[in-house]
């Protein structure tokens, strides 16, 4: 009976157990199915949206306005293709879903070689537009040339009817406005230049394109054109197969190879060269010739005595204000600037030796100082008051080394003939006053002074400089410069001119004018010298920077 119990309890284990495992079974195999469903229907999804994001990109491309619209679409298309084709989706390789999977590349692809195909068409139409142009307009070619020679006697005859005069005002009587002659003389300059250099560049357009320069229908402006599309079919690398890239290159080479075997008109182009040529040394002369002739009337300007001053002082501000006219007028290459500017230079020497010999000779006489602005302490060699000078070297004044500035000089910051007590002028004669000065502004720091220029520059209507670091560091370094090695010049210890210390600098604008100083009252000593308060209310300069040490003003101007 025992063994019989046994035998049936074993039997209902095994049954109970059998049957355990097939539940066990059934729920993994079930569970599996889910999991698989569920993968199943999320990679539908995907494949769903990635059909929906063709269809989207392909519908945007279609309504974008232009070029540069569809660009972006185009790239974001095969981005999104480059992701599906190398994605690990799908898990289960299903003959269907690899089909479909397969299905949706293939539709990437053609909606991407769609979009190629308008971008290729698209630069063929432009390409097939410049070269219909091109062949409608070939026979203006002869127009074309005849316009360059009429440009060209045009262009000679309007510099040879600009005027003569003088760059500066040396001869006016004491009742005459001379502002208005000299803005008249500077304007004569500076068109000329203008003429000059429109000429000097339509030659250099000319040759570099090849009968291109200045004509709106001829072989150049087309083949600009053409080059233009190539550049642009460079610069959208990416939207346009390589190979098919190819048929562009081609077309294009194709197109400008004709229009440059087209027959010549009647002119060569060396003829034309050889006439631009010509003309250009003659115009080249003139400025040559004129600017001698203005040194030549400034360096034979008698004076009036021995001990003049003023004169003096008038000859180193009109030169001064002759080379920034120069450097403005732009005509000269550097080696040749060197040429005049070393003249200037050797002449501003002289008279600046001329007059430091005045004033020791008035040292020696143990002269009382005039009415002159006192300018703290000077320094050795230069003028307490320190002139100025425009791209070049300043217009010293008429100080002695810790002393003030001798009456008579302009640029002293006095009045000619001594102070209101007479008796101590730069010949030593007594004397009435004259006017005060028209600008009277003491100044102790730099942001003082650069206030007081642009309140000047507003009262004539001027705008405002705006600072340069880039200047102001130049402009310190050389009031550095002077203080330590006991020298006051517009020449750096080192030879270098305001031009070479800006661009030192990092400064790179195109003019750099300077003004020099010593004492509280520098704008008051440049806007009574002629040359420093043109360079001071001048419209060319649009910044400034502005440096001072130990009583030394340096300015620097720069556009």
């Amino acid at each position: 009976m025992k063994k019989k119990t046994l035998i049936i309890l074993i039997a209902i284990i095994l049954v109970v157990g059998v049957a355990a495992t097939g539940i066990a079974l059934y729920v993994m195999e079930s569970n599996r199915q889910k999991q698989e469903d569920s993968e199943r229907l999320q990679e539908n999804q995907y494949l769903d949206s990635v059909l929906e994001s063709i269809n989207e990109h392909n519908s945007r491309f279609n309504d974008a306005a232009g070029k540069e619209s569809r660009i972006p679409v185009f790239f974001e298309l095969s981005k999104l293709k480059d992701d599906f084709v190398n994605d690990r989706l799908p898990i289960y390789h299903e003959p269907t879903r690899e089909q479909r999977r397969d299905s949706i590349t293939e539709n990437f692809y053609s909606v991407l070689s769609s979009m190629e195909n308008w971008f290729l068409g698209h630069y063929m139409d432009l390409i097939a537009d410049v070269e219909q142009q091109a062949i409608e307009n070939h026979s203006l070619r002869e127009e074309f040339i005849e316009q360059i020679m009429a440009d060209i006697e045009e262009s000679v005859s309007l510099f040879a009817n600009v005027d003569d005069g003088d760059l500066v005002c040396g001869d006016c009587d004491e009742n005459e406005d001379c502002e208005d002659g000299c803005s008249d003389a500077i304007r004569m300059s500076l068109a000329k230049s203008l003429i000059y250099h429109e000429f000097v560049m339509s030659k250099e357009q000319f040759i570099a394109n090849n009968f291109i320069a200045d004509r709106d229908a001829d072989v150049g402006v087309f083949i600009l054109a053409l080059e233009k599309i190539r550049e642009d079919v460079s610069q959208d690398e990416g939207v346009i197969d390589p190979t098919r890239n190819e048929e562009l290159e081609d077309r294009i080479d194709e197109i400008i190879a004709g229009l440059l075997l087209q027959p010549e008109a009647g002119q060569t182009e060396d003829g034309i060269v050889s006439i631009f040529s010509g003309h250009i040394e003659n115009k080249y002369d003139w400025f040559t010739e004129h600017y001698n002739v203005v040194i030549n009337e400034i360096s034979e300007r008698e004076l009036a005595n021995e001990n003049d001053i003023t004169t003096l002082e008038e000859k180193i501000a009109d030169l001064e204000s002759l080379k920034l006219h120069i450097d403005e007028d732009g005509i000269f290459d550097d080696e040749s600037a060197e040429d005049i500017f070393g003249r200037i230079d050797e002449l501003i020497t002289g008279y600046n030796d001329e007059l430091e010999a005045i004033r020791q000779r008035e040292q020696a006489a143990n002269q009382r100082p005039g009415g002159g602005a006192s300018g703290g302490s000077g320094v050795p060699g230069g003028g307490a008051s320190g002139g100025s000078g425009d791209l070049g070297g300043g217009a010293p004044g008429g100080g002695d080394p810790g002393g003030g500035a001798p009456g008579g000089g302009d640029s002293g910051g006095g009045d000619p003939g001594g102070g209101d007590t007479g008796g101590t002028g730069s010949s030593g004669n007594g004397g009435a006053t004259n006017d005060p000065p028209p600008v009277v502004r003491g100044v102790n720091t730099v942001s003082e002074l650069h206030a007081a220029i642009n309140e000047v520059r507003a009262e004539h209507g001027l705008h405002a400089l705006t600072w340069n670091s880039q200047l102001a560091s130049a402009a310190q370094d050389h009031a550095e410069d002077m203080r330590a090695n006991q020298f006051f010049s517009h020449t750096g210890s080192d030879g270098s001119q305001p031009g070479d210390r800006a661009q030192a600098h990092g400064y790179g604008g195109r003019f750099v004018g300077e003004c020099i100083a010593t004492g509280n009252n520098p704008l008051n000593l440049w806007m009574n010298s002629e040359g420093h308060r043109a360079a001071l209310l001048s419209s060319s300069f649009t910044e400034i920077g502005i440096g001072t040490t130990a009583g030394l003003w340096v300015v620097k101007l720069g556009r």
